[in-house]
C-alpha cells in the first residue's frame, strides 16, 4: 500500500481540534468531529489493506488480528496503567470505582458501551473521567472484528455488488443516526451502528480509488478543507450529533482523501514536516490528552486558566512522543521489534489486558482511598449519599425512560388526599422531595414530578439534544394532570439562569460549572447563532407567561427564585482542600461560599422579570436572600458551620432544602387556610 503523507496530515487535522475542544478553547466548539474524520481515515486505510489482499488472495484474518494489536494495545495498555497512580491519588471513592470499571470496559473492547450507560459525553462528569476518550477507540475495534469477516463473504460477488451492498448498510446506518440524534441521543453518540456510515464512507474511497484512480483535483480537496473547518468552528455541543449535520465533516475527510495529492495545494499543506509529525504521533497524542485534562481539573477542580490549557496541551504533546518513539515504534514491527510472533503478540495482548481487568476489578471493589483519607473526608464522604436523601427515581423524568404515567403515588411528600400542592420542575425539585421527611414538606399533601434538565414551562425544547429530551411532551402532560386533578397550588423550581443564558456559571473564583450549558428554545423557532438575545426574549417571556396561565386559571403559584450556583462542586471542593492534611486531621470545615454580586449579574434579567408579577395568588420566594448577603457579607453560602448546603455544584443538599423549605411551608399553610371551608 502506497504510503500517503497528506493522510498523516488529514490526522492532523483531526487530532488538533478535539484536544483543542477538550480544552476548553470556544473557537474550537465543533472539535469533536475531528473524531469522525478519524472514523473516515480508518474506514479507508483498513479496507484498503483488506481489499488489497483479498484480491491478490493473500488475506489472513489472524495477520490482520494481530496488525491491529500491534498498533493499538502497547500505547493503549501504557497509558491506561500510567492513568493508574493519578486516578489514585486525585479521585474519590465513587470516582475510583467509575475508573475501575472503565479499566474493564476498556479491555473488553466496551468503554463506548459503559459510558452510553454512564453519562452524556458533553455532561459535568464527563469532563473528569480519564479514559472517555475510548469510547472511538472501542467503534474501531468492534468495527474492526467484524468488518474483515463482512468483507471476506461479500468479496467473491465482486466490486460493484461490494459496492451496493456497503451502501445499504451505510444508508441504514445513516437514517438510523438521523433517528437516534432526535430521540436517543447518548446512544446514538456512542454507538456503532450510528457511527458504521461514517466508516464506510472511507470504504467507499477504497472501492473507487481501487476501480479507477481519482485524478487530483484542487478544488474539491479545498472544498474538503472548508467542509471540515466549517463544522470544527461552527458546530457546538447543541448540533444534533451524529446526523446528517455529520455529513458536512464526512464528506470533508473523503473529499481530501480522494483528490488531495502531494502536488495539489491542500495535498502540499497537509504533507508539511510539522503536519506529518503530528499525524504520526497522532494516535498517543489522542490516547495522552484526555488523561491529562481529566486529571487536572481533578486535581484543581475548575476550569483551568488559557496559559494552564498550553501547557497542558504541551505537556501531552511531550507524552505523545516519548509513547510513539519508545512504545508505539518498538512494537509495531514484526521484523525489529520486540514482538516477532504472532504467538508472542496475542500472548503478550491477553496478559497485558487480564492485568487491565484486575487493576480495575480491584478499582471497582476496594476500600483503600477512603481508608487512607484524613477524618474530616471521611466524614463528608460518608455522608454525601445522604446530602440529599433516599432517590426515588420513578419521580422524575428523563431521557432514556418512557414518560410516567401521572399521577404519582409514590411521589407524595404528606397525605395522599387532598394533593395541596404539585412541585413541578427541574432536579432543583430534587432534594425538597426527598428530604421532605427533615425539611417540614411531610406535613402537606405534595406530589412531586421533575424532568431533568428540563425548564418547566409549555413549548420548550432543548437545542442540544432536541426532541429526543422529551421537555414538551414532559411538561405537557403534568400541566395536564394540575388541571385534570384540580390541585390548588402548583410549585415551581428549575435553573431558570442556566437555561436563560446558555452558558457555564463562572463563580470568577475559579470555580466554573462543568459541563453544560442547557440551552433552550421555544417550539417554532429556529434558534441560530447569532441571535441569542432573541431567544434569550423568548425563553423569558414564555417563563412569565407560563406562570400568569397558571394564576389566570385560579392556581396558586408559588416561585422558587434562582438558586444561587457554586461553580464548584462543593463536597469535591471540601475535599480536596482538607484532603492533604494528615491521616487524624481534626481541623473545624472550612467555610465555602462564592459571590452575590456574580449571582445578581448572572440572573439580573430574571430576577427584574419575576419581580414584576402582581397577583394575590403569586407567592414569590427568594432563594437568593436565603443564602446570600448574609449580615451584609455579599456572600453566597455553601458549606457553613460543617453544614453541606450543596450536593454538587448547584443541587441543594438536605441540609439546603431545609432553608428553602421553611418559607414554602409557610406560604402552604396560608394556602391551606385560604381554601378551607
Amino acid at each position: 500500500m502506497k504510503y500517503r503523507p497528506e493522510i498523516d496530515g488529514l490526522r492532523t487535522l483531526a487530532v488538533v481540534p478535539v484536544l483543542l475542544f477538550h480544552a476548553g478553547f470556544s473557537l474550537f466548539s465543533g472539535g469533536f468531529v475531528g473524531v469522525d474524520i478519524f472514523f473516515v481515515i480508518s474506514g479507508y486505510l483498513i479496507s484498503m489493506i483488506i481489499f488489497t489482499a483479498l484480491e491478490e488472495g493473500r488475506f489472513s484474518i489472524w495477520n490482520f488480528y494481530e496488525r491491529r494489536a500491534r498498533r493499538i494495545l502497547p500505547a493503549l495498555v501504557f497509558i491506561c496503567l500510567c492513568c493508574v497512580p493519578f486516578a489514585y491519588k486525585l479521585m474519590i471513592p465513587y470516582q475510583f470505582k467509575d475508573f475501575g470499571e472503565s479499566l474493564i470496559a476498556v479491555s473488553f473492547f466496551a468503554s463506548n458501551i459503559l459510558f452510553w450507560h454512564e453519562t452524556n459525553y458533553f455532561w459535568p462528569a464527563a469532563e473528569e473521567k480519564p479514559l472517555l476518550h475510548t469510547w472511538s477507540l472501542a467503534v474501531e475495534e468492534q468495527y474492526y472484528l467484524f468488518f474483515p469477516l463482512i468483507a471476506m463473504a461479500l468479496w467473491r460477488f465482486g466490486r460493484r455488488p461490494v459496492f451496493y451492498m456497503f451502501l445499504f448498510m451505510a444508508l441504514v446506518s445513516l437514517a438510523l443516526a438521523e433517528f437516534g440524534s432526535r430521540w436517543r441521543a447518548t446512544a446514538n453518540f456512542f454507538l456503532l451502528p450510528m457511527r458504521f456510515w461514517e466508516l464506510l464512507v472511507g470504504v467507499f474511497c477504497t472501492l473507487m480509488i481501487l476501480n479507477k484512480p481519482v485524478e487530483k483535483n484542487s478544488i474539491f480537496s479545498m472544498l474538503g478543507l472548508i467542509l471540515i473547518v466549517y463544522s470544527i468552528v461552527i458546530f457546538d455541543k447543541t448540533t444534533p450529533f451524529p446526523s446528517l449535520w455529520a455529513l458536512i465533516p464526512v464528506i470533508g475527510s473523503a473529499l481530501i482523501i480522494l483528490y488531495a495529492e502531494p502536488s495539489t495545494g491542500i495535498g502540499k499543506l497537509l504533507s508539511t514536516p510539522i503536519m506529518v509529525g503530528i499525524g504520526l504521533i497522532s494516535y498517543s497524542l489522542y490516547l495522552w490528552h484526555q488523561p491529562v485534562v481529566a486529571f487536572s481539573r481533578l486535581a484543581f477542580h475548575h476550569e483551568p486558566e488559557t496559559l494552564m490549557k498550553l501547557a497542558l496541551l504541551g505537556f501531552s504533546f511531550a507524552m505523545a512522543y516519548l509513547s510513539w518513539r519508545f512504545v508505539e515504534r518498538p512494537f509495531r514491527r514484526a521484523d525489529t521489534g520486540i514482538l516477532k510472533t504472532s504467538q508472542a503478540v496475542f500472548g503478550a495482548s491477553f496478559i497485558s489486558l487480564a492485568v487491565l481487568i484486575s487493576i480495575g476489578f480491584w478499582a471497582s471493589k476496594t476500600n483503600a482511598i477512603y481508608d487512607n483519607m484524613p477524618l474530616v473526608v471521611q466524614e463528608i464522604i460518608t455522608d454525601r449519599p445522604n446530602f440529599a436523601g433516599k432517590a426515588r427515581a420513578d419521580c422524575s423524568g428523563t431521557p432514556s425512560k418512557p414518560l410516567p404515567k401521572l399521577p404519582l403515588s409514590k411521589c407524595v411528600t404528606g397525605p395522599e388526599k387532598p394533593i395541596e400542592a404539585a412541585m413541578f420542575g427541574d432536579s432543583h425539585i430534587w432534594p425538597l422531595f426527598r428530604g421532605a421527611s427533615v425539611n417540614g414538606l411531610n406535613q402537606y399533601g405534595v406530589m412531586s414530578y421533575y424532568y431533568i434538565g428540563c425548564a418547566p414551562i409549555r413549548g420548550v425544547v432543548r437545542l442540544d439534544q432536541g426532541e429526543s429530551h422529551k421537555c414538551r411532551q414532559s411538561n405537557e402532560r403534568m400541566r395536564d394532570y394540575i388541571f385534570d386533578a384540580k390541585i390548588p397550588t402548583v410549585i415551581f423550581a428549575a435553573r431558570w439562569g442556566s437555561y436563560y443564558n446558555n452558558k457555564k456559571f463562572d463563580n470568577l473564583e475559579g470555580g466554573v460549572e462543568l459541563g453544560g450549558p442547557y440551552p433552550i428554545d421555544i417550539a417554532g423557532h429556529e434558534f441560530r447563532k447569532g441571535d441569542d438575545s432573541d431567544r434569550q426574549k423568548r425563553v423569558l417571556d414564555q417563563y412569565i407567561a407560563d406562570i400568569h396561565f397558571y394564576l389566570n386559571a385560579g392556581i396558586n403559584v408559588i416561585l422558587i427564585y434562582p438558586i444561587p450556583g457554586a461553580g464548584w462542586d462543593v463536597p469535591n471542593q471540601v475535599i480536596k482542600i482538607n484532603r492533604f492534611l494528615n491521616k487524624d486531621g481534626t481541623q473545624n470545615p472550612i467555610s465555602l461560599s462564592t459571590s452575590y454580586e456574580v449571582y445578581q449579574k448572572s440572573n439580573g434579567d430574571i430576577l427584574e422579570a419575576f419581580n414584576k408579577i402582581e397577583h394575590k395568588n403569586f407567592y414569590p420566594i427568594r432563594s437568593d436572600l436565603l443564602f446570600c448577603n448574609k449580615g451584609g457579607s455579599g456572600r453566597c453560602d455553601n458549606f457553613i458551620d460543617g453544614k453541606m448546603l450543596y450536593m454538587d455544584n448547584n443541587h441543594l443538599s438536605i441540609e439546603g432544602s431545609k432553608r428553602l423549605a421553611l418559607p414554602i411551608t409557610k406560604v402552604l399553610e396560608k394556602v391551606r387556610k385560604k381554601e378551607s371551608p
